[in-house]
């Protein structure tokens, strides 16, 4: 039986979410970049989440339309960047570098992987939108995971727990050199599994009284855990380390905050942290031709600060009109 207290909106995942999204950014950012640190642990930390609350979201059986509603949330904000991108390569070379065929437009529209060059190495794979890439994991994650619940809802988690595992072990059994089987075989799938688990941990949690020094002490050590990921210093198997890092930091951040109310702009910029996650990239590229970012200056610093502003405005924009007002008034149509 489901835990009926262990249900509703929990804001603080918000907040993660934040955190993730700006360590992204900061990634992205030539002078960060250089620093060696692992700014991009924020990607572990969004497959975590989106593992969690796809089981936590998921707790009733009353799930029609789950893969519609999916596509109906990231794919247009998603394709709407797609066609721009496209459209820069072809109008403004000078400011955008990629493969402008029709191909490359196709595969990426709809997320089949495929390589191209990439700004910091010779060739990656993929999508036209280069942040984007994570959708490849998105998107199948949530078709293995709605299969799953058509097998078995009670059991919907660890049955996609499973899969996930069994691709990761195919993965390292198997040097595939299929751009599709390549990306679908990463271990990027423990990030997913974790947050499967995670649900489970805190399903088991929430409803336990704990002091206030455990409350501090908990946010302690999710600061902590957060630290060593973004340090990303570690032997192989490297992924490990961050899944189980990253699970500690998810529950240990939630039980600090779960009788907490989060600031309403920080619930808010976690709400808006898919179009922060896809616009922040081009936002970083226009600055960039105004501002040096190659190196640690004061130019650099307001550089970034512009950069977090901007992107956070467009990201309002966008949120606002694509996620919210377009998602609704498909849905409407559609009767969904």
């Amino acid at each position: 039986m489901e835990n009926k207290t262990f249900s509703g909106r929990i804001d603080c995942i918000q907040i993660l979410r934040v955190i993730a999204s700006i360590g992204v950014m900061l990634f992205h950012i030539q002078c960060f970049y250089k620093t060696g640190l692992y700014l991009e642990f924020g990607v572990h930390l969004f497959f975590i989440i989106s593992g969690f609350l796809m089981v936590y979201t998921t707790q009733k059986k009353t799930q029609k339309y789950f893969i519609i509603k999916r596509i109906i949330r990231i794919v247009p904000l998603y394709w709407l960047m797609t066609w721009a991108t496209y459209a820069a390569l072809l109008l403004l070379p000078g400011l955008m570098t990629g493969d402008s065929s029709i191909e490359a437009l196709i595969k990426s529209l709809f997320l089949i992987p495929h390589s191209r060059s990439g700004s910091r190495i010779d060739e990656a794979i993929r999508p036209l939108v280069g942040p984007a890439w994570t959708l490849y994991y998105e998107m199948f994650f949530t078709v293995i995971f709605a299969i799953s619940m058509k097998i078995s809802h009670k059991y919907r988690g660890i049955i996609t727990g499973g899969v996930c595992l069994l691709l990761i072990i195919i993965g390292l059994i198997f040097p595939f050199d299929n751009e599709i089987f390549i990306v679908y075989t990463r271990d990027y799938w423990a990030d997913f599994i974790v947050g499967i688990v995670v649900f489970y941990i805190l399903k088991a949690l929430y409803d336990k009284k704990i002091s206030a020094f455990a409350e501090y002490s908990l946010l302690a050590g999710s600061l902590i855990c957060m630290g060593i990921m973004c340090w990303g210093g570690f032997p192989e198997p490297r992924f490990l380390i961050f899944a189980a890092l990253g699970m500690f930091t998810v529950v240990m951040f939630v039980m600090s905050f779960r009788s907490k109310k989060m600031p309403v702009f920080l619930v808010k910029m976690g709400d808006m942290s898919y179009s922060f996650y896809l616009i922040h990239y081009y936002v970083i590229i226009i600055v960039g031709k105004i501002v040096s970012l190659e190196s640690f200056t004061p130019y650099s610093i307001i550089g970034t600060v512009m950069i977090l502003i901007l992107t956070q405005i467009l990201a309002f924009i966008s949120y606002s009109i694509i996620e919210v007002r377009f998602s609704s008034l498909i849905k409407k149509k559609l009767k969904l």
